[in-house]
């Protein structure tokens, strides 16, 4: 399976449709039952007044209307050094990276794990734990 992405303007951002999509994809999210190869990802910084939205492989059986919507292509997954976790269960969510930069060819041997902090144009991480339901 491959990776999408999403091309999202300066002028669409500002209109609020990077809000839209990552509110749509966080809503597929929780009702899906936050599955772990289900994750979004963002490019830090927007290039060319694009930032690249990325779906991981597993989320296209739950929000392929909304990569459709989109406009979204198939992609190579993104280098982890220049996105942030949006949503997505953390460490299965950065595990999906490290997936794809073998698939690319660009994975080391070496085991590490790197931090970012969240800028106020990046949608901060949300963490989904499983609720137990009483019966």
């Amino acid at each position: 399976m491959s990776w999408y992405c999403v091309d999202i303007t300066e002028d669409s951002e500002l209109g609020g449709d990077y809000h839209r999509l990552c509110r749509k994809f966080q809503q597929a999210f929780i009702a899906a039952g936050a599955p772990p190869d289900m994750a979004l990802f963002a490019q830090i910084t927007s290039q060319d007044s694009v930032r690249k939205v990325y779906f991981s492989p597993g989320s296209l059986r739950y929000v392929k209307p909304l990569i459709d919507a989109h406009q979204g292509k198939a992609c190579v997954g993104p280098d982890r050094t220049t996105v942030t976790l949006v949503f997505g269960v953390p460490d299965a969510g950065w595990s999906l990276l490290s997936e794809a930069e073998t698939e690319a060819g660009n994975g080391t041997d070496e085991a590490y794990s790197v931090s970012y902090s969240v800028s106020e144009e990046v949608a901060p991480v949300r963490i989904v734990r499983p609720v137990a339901v009483a019966s």
